[in-house]
């Protein structure tokens, strides 16, 4: 009791007073984002013809998997390393990085689709790059305001493709791109972009072997994460029948509702945990993540409790009555996000193969069990491995992340 006192007290009035404004902040700026994009959608689904929209997102997921793999997810290190080193040399060395992936992200778009308009998906990279940048200095205004203005940019495409009769997956896909690198030529250039960066002369210089191995392991992350999320859709197409897939992907989508507040914390959490740690104030670290871990659960429990009314908000209630698939993802997710807050400490230490390791070897585990028992179990079989997948997850995060770093902060008081 004592010790929760203590932990009230510093929240009050200790180093962690004016953090809660930086979430908040955090929170209303993606909350718009997020009503935005639920606009879009709306939009998209309503208006796009039916034998365009399987294609549409197809082609999106796929571009944005070959952004993923071709960029290695290298701005990420703007979270690790902007404090500690160079900036403008760190800056520098991952736009290097950009060019060399855009260029091959080109090669790759026109082979596959050979639609050279395509080619323009290539600004997701760039605009990712100012988000992460901005979010590293946590200068969140701006970070909204670049999730804002391109979804608003992409709205105003979708609504001249509707009015001119003119929106199928070819059209809607180039209209995205363009608000990419449109959002990316204007936050990379403005007055803004260029002040922002410091020289930091007395800071050490970064090493580019450094960066590329801390983000290498972030390119086969992001085909685990892939693969994950679309196999077991995969499988039911294949193995069972459309109906279930319906059923499936309504469950799928609505667990984006819980990503509006995790996204939160975890857009956050990273940065603030690595200029914690390095100042070792371990205290603050203790705080908030006992904070964000009730959050996590908050939430994902409360969309189980109350999934049916959910589901009637969602437009979904035709398929309420099966809300156990719900149940079991939100479940999963709740081990998922514990897992990755846990191992955030791999992150510090500069490690981020543990995290691909894991979910490499248990995903992999996961998919075979779905491909061998399908057909006899049903889509339940998903669900349960799903579940058990991530549950595994969380428990090594407890090893690599929570343990670990109890090791560390005794050795590093």
């Amino acid at each position: 009791m004592k010790k929760l006192n203590g932990y009230f007290k510093q929240i009050k009035n200790g180093s962690l007073k004016g953090e809660f404004g930086i979430v908040w902040k955090f929170f209303y700026n993606n909350l718009l984002a997020y009503i935005l994009l639920y606009l879009q959608n709306v939009l998209i689904n309503r208006y796009m013809p039916l034998e365009s929209l399987g294609q549409f997102s197809y082609g999106q997921s796929m571009m944005i998997l070959f952004s993923s793999v071709y960029s290695m997810e290298v701005y990420s290190a703007y979270l690790r390393f902007i404090g500690c080193n160079n900036e403008k040399e760190l800056v520098g060395i991952v736009r290097k990085v950009l060019f060399i992936a855009s260029a091959l992200f080109s090669v790759t778009v026109l082979i596959y689709f050979r639609l050279p308009l395509y080619i323009l998906f290539f600004g997701y990279m760039w605009m990712r790059e100012r988000l992460y940048f901005f979010r590293a200095k946590m200068d969140i205004s701006t970070y909204g305001r670049i999730k804002i203005f391109q979804y608003l940019l992409s709205i105003f495409i979708l609504f001249i493709l509707i009015i001119f009769n003119g929106l199928n997956e070819k059209s809607m896909l180039v209209g995205i791109s363009i608000s990419y690198l449109a959002v990316s030529l204007v936050y990379n250039f403005n007055d803004k972009a260029k002040k922002i960066i410091k020289l930091e002369d007395d800071l050490p210089a970064v090493e580019t072997k450094e960066i590329i191995r801390y983000a290498l392991p972030l390119s086969f992350n992001a085909i685990v994460v892939w693969l994950l999320g679309a196999a077991d859709q995969m499988l039911i197409d294949r193995y069972l029948d459309a109906m279930t897939l319906t059923y499936y992907s309504v469950g799928f989508r609505i667990i984006n509702v819980i990503r509006i507040g995790t996204g939160v914390i975890m857009e956050y959490w990273p940065r603030f945990y690595f200029e914690r740690m390095g100042r070792r104030d371990y205290s603050a670290v203790k705080i908030m993540h006992i904070i964000f871990m009730g959050v996590v659960a908050a939430l994902c429990v409360g969309t189980i409790v109350f999934s049916k009314p959910l589901y009637w908000l969602m437009g979904a209630s035709q398929y309420s009555d099966m809300r156990w698939m719900f149940s079991m993802l939100a479940a999963a997710e709740l081990f998922r996000q514990w897992g990755s807050i846990n191992i955030t400490f791999q992150s510090y230490m500069k490690n981020t193969s543990i995290n691909v390791l894991c979910l490499s070897v248990l995903g992999g585990i996961k998919l075979i069990i779905n491909w061998m028992f399908i057909k006899e179990a049903g889509v339940s079989i998903l669900f349960h491995t799903t579940l058990g997948c991530y549950f595994l997850y969380y428990m090594c995060s407890l090893y690599f992340g929570s343990w670990k770093e109890r090791q560390y902060m005794k050795q590093n008081p």
